[in-house]
């Protein structure tokens, strides 16, 4: 009338993904599973059994570690990260144990898996800061603090600094919003995420960016480090070397050399004082209105001309306003450019 019902993992918590699938809880029993009292809660104890779990194991004999198995249903509600059941285990007069299974929401699922994939991506495990990533802790606990919005949307905006790397479509796929300004990002490689809404690059030193097919970005910046930039049916709305502030501000720093804009066909502006600018392509921009190639904002300063000589500019057919002020085109063909207002 006796025996043994306990757990190495006695108050933990076993998670799964929104898919559903099978939860195994370890026990240590010598009880028959047709006595062993298995009792199982919503959030607390008491509360009304969950629909979406159960029972699902065989008996067992002997005193040995012993898996209770939970089948768990899909999860198709996102009101929450996670639901929880507690699951109490014990026989007659014998001690129990006590633990908790909880169910991520298609949210929490997709973000961690995102997030996971970024992670390993651009080589987490190396980051000099790297707390609770890829851990069932809570996301607004991890280092940086990602998160998703009320439409799933997933975000990395906040303060995540130490990243270094190549960021790759694979890296990148599946996120909304993301901030990597002031980190050691050493090139940019993005090809076709239409998740994409968002990517701020600002202060770190990619040399080469090239962003295709990625039709749903609509807020971009990148780093005065940025020689060769290559954007092509984006959703960007506005291009600028963001010096407005200051015109001689980090004038010798900025090393833009090449520009090949095409087939961004939600721009309207581009303003890019590039002093070391040799060659610029900006073809097939249905809405873009002004174009302004500068090496500075000034017309009248006293920095030397800029290095552009090789400019194309085809089928933009909205362009209106056009300023190459102090560079080195010594040929330049307007005729295609049926719009124009001011040169």
């Amino acid at each position: 009338n006796s025996g043994t019902v306990t757990s190495g993992e006695d108050n933990a918590t076993f998670y799964i993904d929104s898919e559903g699938g099978v939860v195994e809880c370890p026990i240590l029993t010598d009880w028959d599973l047709n006595e062993l009292d298995v009792k199982i809660y919503g959030m607390n104890i008491g509360d009304e059994k969950p629909d979406w779990i159960n029972l699902a194991t065989e008996n067992t004999r002997a005193l040995e570690e012993y898996k209770l198995r939970f089948n768990i249903t899909p999860n198709a509600s996102n009101e929450t990260p996670n639901r929880y059941a507690t699951v109490y285990v014990s026989a007659k007069n014998s001690g129990g144990c006590i633990f908790r299974i909880s169910q991520y929401s298609p949210f929490e699922t997709k973000a961690r898996k995102v997030l996971a994939r970024f992670y390993e991506e651009m080589d987490g495990d190396n980051w000099p800061n790297n707390d609770n990533w890829c851990t069932d802790v809570a996301l607004v606990n991890w280092y940086g603090q990602p998160r998703y919005d009320e439409d799933g949307n997933i975000y990395i905006d906040r303060d995540l600094q130490g990243i270094s790397g190549v960021l790759t479509t694979e890296a990148v796929d599946g996120i909304y919003w993301i901030n990597l300004e002031g980190n050691n990002i050493t090139a940019v490689d993005i090809d076709g995420v239409e998740s994409l809404r968002a990517l701020y690059l600002d202060g770190t030193t990619a040399k080469d960016i090239s962003v295709k097919d990625c039709v749903n970005l609509e807020w971009f910046n990148f780093s005065a480090s940025t020689e060769n930039l290559e954007l092509s049916n984006c959703g960007i709305t506005e291009m600028w070397m963001d010096v407005r502030d200051d015109p001689n501000l980090y004038y010798d720093d900025r090393m833009l050399s090449t520009i090949d804009i095409n087939n961004c066909n939600s721009l309207t502006s581009i303003a890019l004082y590039a002093p070391h600018m040799t060659k610029a392509s900006v073809t097939n921009c249905a809405t873009l209105e002004s174009v302004d190639l500068r090496p500075s904002m000034s017309h009248y300063d006293d920095k030397p001309n800029g290095l552009l000589s090789a400019i194309t500019i085809e089928e933009c057919p909205k362009l209106e306003s056009l300023t190459l002020s102090k560079n080195s085109l010594t040929n330049f063909d307007l005729s295609k450019i049926l719009s124009l207002k001011s040169f």
